[in-house]
């Protein structure tokens, strides 16, 4: 990749300007490094000279001492235990003497500094890849020849949460033209306060606008000093990594190929912090655009925002770990789906279309409210897998809608498929919610269809579940409850007809019931249906008094259709 690949897309004016860089970023970057670990060998190799003198100098003065006591205690002279306080002493004397302490603080310190200026590098495949040739919005809020920050005349600007601001700032980068993996991140930095929008646009290559909000007016000397907003390349190259190089749930990736967009706070050498240490209050609202018509897919790793997925975005992978809130629009699409939230505001919701890819949403202290439209479809040497989806929510309420659309025949005749395809072929979907301490709510929507079968497992700790299926299901279900639960139960009919118009009525098969287990199966038209369906609900509570229920009725309608 080319430093010229990088330049800014579509400038507005010619006071958007690049910064300046070495000519050799990644020399200077591995050179931070080189200087940081030497400091670090050279601090521990003069620590060990210094206890190994005030290790000498401790035996010559109990050596002193020993000569100075009387006979009657001469034997007592090697005891430390005894002689503490001496021991003490000796060693304040030695450090004042020698500086000890203040040396130590100094080489710490040092090496705080040096950890500060290295910039914090990207996992990628057990390798740390760091981030080189910055191309940064330049520092200032109002600055005439700021250069990349605009700013607007002062106005009230009013988010959605009711915070206001009087000042307003705005820049605008691009990344490089043959990327296909976008990382958006805000280092190891989780202070900033940034919101990140997703679109798409008729952009040829993704862009990067941001727009910082304050009420500080002293423009002059730089509210947005404090922070830095910069476009980066990764330094690594693809030999550099292990030979099967993957990210996220499979998908190959070249180094590359791979850029970031990078938000954080300013790292600040000591002259520079010597005064007020404190952060500039900023809000950061960032809006990441990507191509809406082009031959591949973008993959899209976002850390640290509050972040929501707007109408018209398809991706090929998004990796999202973040403690803010995850919202996605109607309409948003994506081949995998995995989200990590920690903290109370990172709630999960909207409306989630993945194709043919797994899902994998963890949030920890936050709810979940969403609707997931899964898809399955044939892949090109016909042995689909199973469609994995793992919902979690720890100690939060997990409310999920799920459409279910299996495309992928098994079990076409014009495939030839085996005498006994429709007991070996896979699940054509694996269903996985787990939550506690709160409710949990698992609906499969009518409309849903999975000729090869799917098996949800439905789990909730300390809290009550319900599992609502729709008129397509037919199998097996069970619920299973913990010793003080107040038990489990059924919702359905016998003789419903089908809503889909078929001449055929719901039929019930009662299996094992007692306090603890509630099992049976469920099938259009005849037992033999319901006996031999494909697929199978569980629904388990493991503690609590709280009951587990299974709605076998036409699902209602969902609320984000």
């Amino acid at each position: 990749m080319s430093s010229s690949s990088r330049a800014k897309a579509e400038k507005g004016s010619t006071t958007w300007e690049s910064q300046q860089q070495p000519a050799d970023p990644s020399s200077y970057s591995r050179a931070i490094l080189l200087a940081r670990y030497s400091v670090n060998t050279l601090a521990w190799l003069i620590v060990v000279v210094f206890a190994s003198f005030l290790a000498v100098q401790c035996d010559r003065y109990l050596a002193l001492r020993q000569l100075e006591a009387p006979a009657s205690h001469a034997h007592s002279a090697y005891d430390i235990s005894s002689n503490k306080d001496e021991l003490e002493i000796a060693l304040e004397r030695v450090s004042d003497t020698y500086r000890v302490d203040d040396i130590i603080t100094e080489l710490e310190a040092l090496g705080d500094t040096l950890d500060g200026l290295t910039p914090a590098p990207i996992r990628l495949d057990g390798t740390d890849v760091y981030p080189t040739d910055s191309i940064c919005l330049r520092e200032g809020f109002g600055d005439a020849d700021v250069g990349d920050w605009v700013t607007s005349p002062p106005a009230t600007y009013e988010f959605n949460d009711g915070e206001r601001y009087r000042f307003r700032a705005t820049g605008h980068l691009a990344f490089a033209r043959d990327v296909r993996i976008y990382m958006v991140d805000t280092g190891y930095d989780p202070d900033v306060r940034a919101d990140l929008h997703v679109v798409s646009g008729a952009v040829p290559y993704a862009t990067v606008d941001v727009a910082a909000f304050s009420n500080e007016q002293n423009a002059g000397a730089g509210t947005l000093d404090a922070f830095e907003a910069c476009t980066h390349r990764l330094d690594s190259a693809p030999e550099s990594l292990t030979g099967d190089s993957r990210w996220l749930s499979g998908s190959e990736y070249d180094p590359l190929k791979i850029d970031l967009f990078r938000l954080q706070h300013r790292k600040q050498a000591p002259s520079d912090a010597a005064g007020d240490n404190s952060s500039p209050d900023v809000r950061f609202n960032v809006t990441l655009t990507v191509p809406e018509e082009s031959e591949e897919l973008y993959s899209l790793r976002i850390g640290y925002y509050n972040i929501t997925l707007h109408n018209g975005v398809i991706l090929d992978e998004l990796d999202v770990q973040t403690s803010g809130s995850v919202h996605a629009e109607s309409g948003f699409k994506t081949i995998r789906l995995g989200v990590r939230t920690v903290g109370a505001q990172g709630s999960v919701t909207g409306h989630y279309d993945v194709m043919n890819g797994d899902v994998a949403i963890h949030t920890d202290g936050a709810p979940v409210d969403a609707r997931i439209d899964a898809v399955r479809t044939t892949t090109k040497n016909r042995k689909t897998p199973t469609q994995n989806i793992n919902v979690v929510a720890t100690d939060a309420k997990l409310t999920v809608e799920l459409l279910l659309e299996d495309q992928a025949d098994d079990c076409d005749p014009a495939f030839a498929p085996a005498p006994n395809c429709a007991w070996v072929r896979p699940f054509a979907f694996d269903v996985r919610t787990t939550s506690s301490n709160h409710p949990q709510r698992l609906t499969i929507l009518d409309g849903s269809s999975y000729s090869a079968g799917t098996r949800i497992l439905a789990r909730a700790t300390n809290a009550p579940a319900k599992l609502k299926l729709d008129s397509s299901f037919e199998g097996t279900y069970a619920l299973k409850t913990g010793k003080h639960a107040l038990g489990a139960g059924i919702s359905g009919e016998p003789g419903v007809d089908d809503p889909n118009g078929w001449d055929r009525q719901r039929v019930f098969v009662h299996g094992l019931g007692n306090r603890h287990v509630f099992s049976g199966a469920v099938g259009w038209g005849s037992k033999d249906a319901a006996m031999h369906g494909p697929s199978y609900a569980e629904v388990e509570i493991d503690e609590g008094m709280f009951t587990a229920d299974v709605d076998i009725r036409p699902s209602a309608k969902s609320r984000y259709s």
